[in-house]
């Protein structure tokens, strides 16, 4: 029963893409075959289903603008991009900034701030530090998804600039997180609330970098399709699936200063696929009821 249900949603919102009776990966291919590409549809796609593998890199470059929606125009923009990126490696070379011994990541995040102009400065701006900082992460984990170091660069500086529009929401995250965080685990929620633990939950850092800073690893992509789609509250259930999951540890802690250091701890692998798998369940769960009012926390 739930099977035919799941079809029979299915086929309605497909109906309302003006789509029906096809698989997701070939309505995929029906919607990448518009010119120009309806990116809103896309992305709604994307933000409701899961994207297939081979499509997400493509997916990806339209929605967050890597390439424009006309198809014609592709190949042009990527040699664009391409040169743009060789002058800005060109340069750092010659500013003996970087190398071709250094890491990759390091060498994409200097690109990302000779590109923002923060060079120039005897010392790079804290703000614009921390965002290269946090970018290192998100390309380490991208180098395990995508091959270009072209592609690279640029889908890791315009996922940056889309968690960027995730900042001013902080507050409204915060309190999602410990509202689905009751839903969920009321006893959990008691206890962190009671030794005032939510202050203290590192938020920023888990919403600056996409969690790259806490779970590098290409498992996440599942979740970055939504976040690339627009609808960056999953990371709120991220940082509810990995409360949860670290529950016992939480439980044991005494004082909000335990639990920030817990949660300053990195997270052990083998906890890696379990966060996201249940930050999904979450989403399945809950994610169609999260909109812009934040629901009240009690």
């Amino acid at each position: 029963m739930a099977d035919k249900d799941g079809r029979n949603f299915r086929a309605f919102y497909y109906d309302t893409l003006g789509l029906r009776n096809v698989e997701l990966k070939k309505a995929l291919e029906i919607l990448l075959k518009d010119d120009p590409i309806d990116v809103e549809r896309i992305a709604t796609f994307s933000s409701r289903f899961g994207l297939p593998a081979i499509y997400r890199i493509h997916v990806w470059k339209v929605i967050l603008g890597v390439i424009p929606p006309y198809r014609d125009a592709h190949q042009f923009v990527m040699e664009q991009r391409t040169e743009h990126f060789n002058d800005l490696k060109h340069t750092l070379t010659i500013m003996k900034k970087t190398t071709d011994e250094d890491e990759l990541p390091f060498q994409l995040s200097t690109m990302y701030l000779l590109d923002q102009g923060a060079l120039r400065f005897v010392k790079v701006p804290q703000r614009l530090g921390r965002k290269a900082e946090a970018m290192r992460a998100v390309a380490q984990v991208f180098m395990s998804m995508f091959d270009d170091e072209v592609d690279l660069y640029w889908l890791s500086t315009r996922f940056m600039k889309c968690l960027d529009q995730s900042v001013p929401q902080l507050d409204k995250l915060a309190k999602l997180i410990q509202h689905y965080l009751q839903t969920e685990d009321v006893y959990l929620h008691k206890h962190l609330l009671n030794i005032g633990a939510f202050q203290f939950l590192p938020i920023s850092r888990w919403i600056e970098s996409g969690f790259a800073e806490d779970i590098p690893e290409s498992c996440m992509e599942r979740i970055w399709d939504k976040v690339v789609a627009g609808s960056s509250k999953i990371l709120a259930f991220v940082a509810v699936s990995l409360l949860l999951v670290f529950r016992h540890q939480l439980l044991a802690e005494k004082t909000s200063e335990g639990v920030r250091i817990l949660l300053n701890k990195p997270v052990p692998e083998d906890n890696f696929v379990t966060i996201v798998s249940k930050a999904m369940e979450l989403w399945d769960k809950h994610g169609t009821t999260v909109i812009s009012d934040t629901p009240t926390v009690h």
